[in-house]
């Protein structure tokens, strides 16, 4: 299996010297290179067009997604329309990843808004050429430290082939050095997703939740040291960023934190 798995590691990166820039305009992004969010501090993030976000993301549109409310809706919606100057293709946001100061940027993170680029004739797969690119693009500075999250299926919602691709993908991208943590929307998915393997786990609670909860496996989910504590930002935490068995828990935020909350309640 481990063979299996550098085979494909080896394979993703070979895809970046012979891809080629077909359906390069499929998506947009954006890079900020010093976020004003106080969240997660004066570091690089980014942001993708809606058209990354998986299908069965069950916080997708109406489902209480955080980006679809307030500021968040109204710079998605301009990176949608590539109305902000720093809007670009792929390749060209690849290339800026790459061409961060290596000395300066020690954790960014991928996605405040999106997901990962999946492929456009199978939006339920990540695109592993685009993994790679992105892989690739992170460890040009050696100190780099990129992090996302996904909702991209990894337990067979679309298809066990489907989940056995983007799980092949998000341990490879793991094991370059760049994070993506799994994203589960209740404590039974946390179990079932820690059980994998393959990559971090984040999970979304119930807004108000400001102490460590447990899933039905016994496994402890903390709670976000920058949502309870005004000293804590992404740039100074860096548990995302971080290869760990612990699991984080966001309690909702953000104008839709009311509607989404009520949907985890009910859920659980």
């Amino acid at each position: 299996m481990m063979t299996e798995i550098k085979n494909t590691i080896a394979s993703l990166f070979l895809a970046l010297l012979t891809v080629a820039k077909k359906n390069d305009s499929s998506t947009t992004h954006q890079l900020t290179h010093v976020s004003k969010n106080i969240k997660t501090g004066e570091i690089p993030v980014s942001r993708s067009s809606r058209s990354t976000c998986p299908i069965v993301c069950p916080l997708r549109g109406s489902g209480g997604c955080y980006g679809e409310g307030g500021n968040c809706r109204f710079h998605w919606d301009r990176v949608d329309a590539s109305a902000y100057n720093s809007v670009s293709n792929w390749s060209s946001f690849c290339q800026s990843v790459a061409e961060m100061d290596p000395d300066s940027v020690t954790i960014w993170r991928h996605n405040e808004l999106g997901d990962l680029r999946p492929e456009q004739d199978n939006p339920d797969r990540i695109c592993a050429e685009s993994a790679a690119m992105l892989c690739q693009a992170n460890s040009v500075g050696a100190n780099r430290g990129g992090f996302t999250y996904t909702h991209h299926d990894v337990l067979g919602e679309t298809g066990e082939e489907n989940a056995a691709h983007n799980r092949t993908v998000i341990q490879a991208m793991n094991e370059s050095g760049f994070t993506v943590n799994l994203s589960a929307d209740n404590l039974a998915e946390v179990d079932a997703l820690a059980e994998l393997e393959i990559a971090p786990v984040v999970c979304v609670l119930p807004m108000g939740t400001d102490k460590p909860v447990k899933t039905p496996a016994g496994r402890t989910v903390g709670i976000c040291p920058a949502t309870v504590r005004d000293d804590v930002t992404c740039a100074t935490c860096k548990l995302c960023q971080r290869q760990r068995k612990g699991v984080i828990g966001f309690p909702a935020h953000g104008a839709r934190k009311a509607k989404l909350s009520a949907a985890l309640s009910a859920g659980e």
